[in-house]
């Protein structure tokens, strides 16, 4: 059998999947098969490393609801045999919606009304709805998760930016060109190529590709901004995501907060049209959208007050593809592409690697039925 020379193009949780889930296949052999991520910055840098790790078994439409259930069963099973616990905070949550707003309120509000959050606010809460119980919701921490799985999967990470793929007179893939920040040109062999670059991903194919190509992989981003805060000694926060929309005056508020397992919260909202920049080490984030993160999560808990301390201040670009659903599938020959999972991309990134996968080696995905995703 041929070898092959699998190179991954983006290093978040779907390149990190897809990656990990090529070298567990039947088919892959170790000894002579190759996988490359390359990746412009750092793995796990952009979104998949600073998005807020929610899962949700069965919060979907039809045309992502099988991957989904298989990309919730494969979390499980990855931090079973990995202990995700421990090395990614993975734990089954409680999801809840809160509804509000600022005002005067008649006192106490009793704890079973906050569902056992008991940290909000009695200022604010008007009502707080269960959306999601265990086992059917739960969360990770991205970054160490990725970063986990690219360091299974053995393949070689390349910091470079993909440049070219080069292909013989019979259209057949046999190399991608990239380029160091130092400006040195790299050339690594391949047979198949994924494009996995998150919002980045079409206009990586805009340049790698043919243009009858790079139409259908056609994704670009939106920039979202997140906070991590933990609250002063003493303030406890409980196994809870919240999911709000709090009005003060004219104007409703919708953070999000998920608590975390060591006793931080990650709360986020507040996305714009600043344009994608070059890569991921150039994404900012906007100082007023970073302010009003504060500045609403205080209205929610007095537990993010000015006694709370900052750990992170940070801005990502989430994948959106033109149909606003994710993209999975073969390309062309050689070609294939996992990108435009918007805000579920930690939820649905691992089953894409893993059917990916099997639509490179085996030439259909055999987990799940992705045919409405095709490119």
């Amino acid at each position: 059998m041929t070898a092959r020379q699998y190179v991954v193009i983006g290093g978040g949780i779907i390149g990190s999947s897809t990656a990990y889930y090529i070298s567990k296949h039947s088919q892959f052999n170790p000894d002579s098969d190759k996988i490359t991520i390359v990746e412009s910055t750092a793995i796990a840098s952009a979104a998949s490393g600073k998005s807020g790790g929610f899962l949700a078994e069965d919060w979907h439409g039809p045309d992502t609801e099988g991957l989904a259930e298989l990309s919730y069963s494969l979390h499980k099973q990855l931090s079973d045999e990995y202990d995700g616990v421990n090395n990614w905070e993975y734990r089954p949550v409680n999801a809840l919606s809160l509804m509000g707003q600022v005002g005067p309120k008649k006192g106490k509000v009793d704890d079973a009304k906050k569902k056992g959050a008991h940290w909000l606010s009695d200022k604010v809460v008007d009502k707080c709805s269960v959306l999601g119980t265990p086992p059917s919701t739960a969360q990770v921490t991205p970054e160490p998760l990725v970063q986990t799985l690219a360091e299974l999967s053995k393949a070689d990470v390349v910091i470079a930016s993909a440049e070219q793929v080069n292909r013989d007179n019979d259209g057949n893939i046999f190399s991608v060109r990239a380029q160091t920040k130092e400006g040195n040109s790299v050339e690594i062999p391949a047979t198949d190529v994924v494009l996995a670059a998150g919002p980045w991903t079409g206009r990586l194919a805009q340049k790698l590709l043919s243009p009858a190509e790079a139409r259908k992989c056609s994704v670009t981003g939106q920039r979202a901004h997140s906070i991590i805060v933990r609250p002063s000694q003493g303030k406890t926060l409980t196994d809870h995501c919240l999911f709000t929309m709090v009005k003060e005056r004219t104007t409703t508020h919708e953070p999000e907060i998920y608590c975390r397992p060591q006793g931080t919260a990650y709360i986020c909202g507040a996305s714009d049209t600043v344009p994608l920049p070059e890569d991921a080490s150039k994404v900012v984030p906007s100082k007023s959208a970073i302010a009003d993160l504060k500045s609403q999560s205080a209205l929610i808990s007095d537990y993010f007050d000015s006694s709370m301390s900052v750990e992170k201040e940070q801005a990502c670009y989430l994948p959106i593809s033109a149909s606003h659903s994710p993209i999975v599938g073969k390309v062309s020959d050689g070609v294939f592409i996992g990108a435009g999972h918007a805000v579920w991309g930690i939820t649905l990134g691992v089953g894409t690697g893993k059917v990916l996968s099997e639509i490179m080696i085996d030439g259909k995905a055999s987990s799940c039925d992705v045919g409405s995703l095709k490119p």
